[in-house]
């Protein structure tokens, strides 16, 4: 008996376990597909997450190609449609593409400093997409206080040498290597008073600074404002589009040497000037240009140009005078012409004395190979130093453009001074600086030249001859530059939206 109900209990033992083991099994494979689905839940939203990133690094890859294509183009795009420069979606190597539209602002029109907007759409695979707004601003050679291709002589050759009584107030670049003595025994007062970047892998300094202390000598801002290795930015080739601002076109130029004030544009001037001069006459910006009269040494041409940008006209008046005593030969009388130019004033000649009062906004240029000389000081009608409402502005475009020897002992320039080009050489310099002894050259504006001009001769005992520089950037022109001063074709980012 006892036999069969062992047996008894051993057959119904086996009768519950096989449902615990079913039971069990059924357990493992749930859990075994809830760790199999969690892990393809997992999988893809890594997939997703990669291909929302491979999405928004394309975008990215889609800018820096649009970035490149607008820095490449000379003119900038004139056009105010959108447009996409590529022509449809582009394709990247892990299979991601992007799509790219740029869109001009719609104040484009008759700005040299033009703005554009970047669209750029990314998408890799089904679900990962992104999108990039980034607005660009043209960058101006006006926004240096002073700038250099090569930190060489436009005469020599040589080294030009910064000195410890040299201030330069604004952003400083070159794409060549500084030279800077300073004096380690001076009071601190700093050479550069902000941003300084080179090109170069280096500076030669003499003497060499070891610590913070003696970097504070040279940069108001010590080492750290100090920037090598930044990429190069190429000097302006010949100013085409001053003269299209200025005549309307590059071609078809007059062969009568006078002033033209072209509707709708600006300021054109065949042949040399013998003297410019910026005046203001009741309260209204007044241009003086004095021509020589071809063939008749005994005579000269004179054009008064007032802008009455109130009125929206522009009053001119030509006269032919005696050189003897200023007498009046033949008078036009005063001429009234619609609308106002549009500050682009080009120069086919050299001007010889440009000096004044400036008051309006204007680029004068002289064609390629022509230079500016001034004799004496050239000033806003509002000081930007005191006043920085101040609205008056300009810039000056020449291959040299040249410090009259004989100018005053101190001299002021308020302009943006742009000499030479990519190819032809050029420099901003003071013709005296081998014989003259003279005070503080100061300018208000910006210094950018091909090479370096001198203004001075410098032992290590200080100057000897010539003028100490006192260069002032003018913190306007980082938004607004004289009209049609060169860019550098160089994009600065305004704003950056990833949506």
């Amino acid at each position: 008996m006892r036999r069969k109900w062992w047996r008894t209990y051993r057959g119904r033992e086996r009768g519950v376990a096989f449902p615990l083991s079913l039971a069990a099994l059924t357990i493992m494979f749930a859990l075994g597909a809830a760790v199999l689905g969690l892990s393809q839940i997992s999988l893809n939203n890594a997939l997703l997450q990669r291909d929302r990133l491979a999405a928004r690094f394309a975008t990215r890859s889609g800018f820096e190609l649009a970035d490149a294509w607008l820095r490449s183009q000379s003119p900038p795009p004139e056009t105010l449609d959108p447009f996409d420069p590529f022509g449809g979606e582009q394709t990247l190597p892990d299979g991601s593409r992007y799509r790219v539209l740029i869109e001009p602002d719609p104040g484009n029109v008759g700005r040299a400093i033009k703005k554009y907007t970047v669209w750029v759409e990314g998408h890799k695979g089904r679900q990962g997409a992104a999108r990039l707004a980034v607005q660009l601003r043209m960058g101006s050679f006006a926004n240096y206080a002073y700038f250099t291709d090569e930190e060489i002589s436009t005469f020599s050759r040589g080294r030009i040498w910064f000195i410890g009584e040299d201030e330069i107030h604004g952003p400083v670049h070159s794409n060549d290597t500084f030279h800077i003595r300073w004096d380690e025994e001076s009071p601190i007062i700093p050479i550069f008073f902000d941003s300084v970047t080179s090109a170069s892998h280096h500076v030669v300094y003499n003497p060499t600074p070891h610590n913070d202390y003696e970097y504070s000598h040279i940069f108001r801002n010590g080492r750290a404002a100090l920037h090598l290795e930044t990429a190069r930015i190429e000097l302006p080739e010949a100013p085409l589009e001053q003269l299209e601002a200025a005549w309307g076109s590059t071609t078809g130029l007059p062969s009568e040497q006078k002033v033209y004030i072209v509707p709708g544009h600006g300021i054109y001037v065949e042949g040399n000037v013998e003297r410019f001069e910026f005046l203001v006459y009741q309260n209204k910006p007044l241009l003086k240009i004095d021509q020589p009269v071809p063939g008749d040494a005994t005579r000269y041409r004179r054009t008064y140009i007032q802008i009455d940008e109130a009125a929206g006209v522009t009053r001119y008046r030509e006269q032919i005078r005696r050189r003897n005593n200023n007498s009046i030969l033949w008078d036009s009388g005063v001429q009234t012409q619609s609308g106002i130019p549009n500050g682009s004033i080009f120069v086919n000649g050299h001007i010889y004395d440009l000096r004044g009062t400036v008051k309006g906004q204007y680029t004068v240029t002289t064609n390629v190979g022509k230079d500016i000389h001034i004799k004496a000081d050239i000033r806003y009608a509002t000081d930007p130093l005191t006043n920085p409402n101040s609205t008056d502005r300009l810039g000056l475009v020449a291959q040299y453009i040249v410090v009259d020897e004989d100018a005053p002992w101190n001299l002021r320039i308020d302009a943006v001074l742009l000499a030479g080009s990519r190819t032809n050489d050029g420099a901003f310099y003071y013709a005296g600086y081998r014989r003259r002894l003279r005070g503080t050259l100061t300018v208000v504006g910006g210094v950018i030249q091909k090479s370096r001009g001198p203004v001075g001769m410098f032992s290590y005992v200080g100057k000897i001859r010539g003028y100490t520089k006192d260069y002032h950037f003018d913190e306007r022109m980082k938004l607004t530059p004289p009209p049609y001063f060169p860019a550098t074709g160089v994009y600065e980012i305004l704003a950056w939206q990833e949506l």
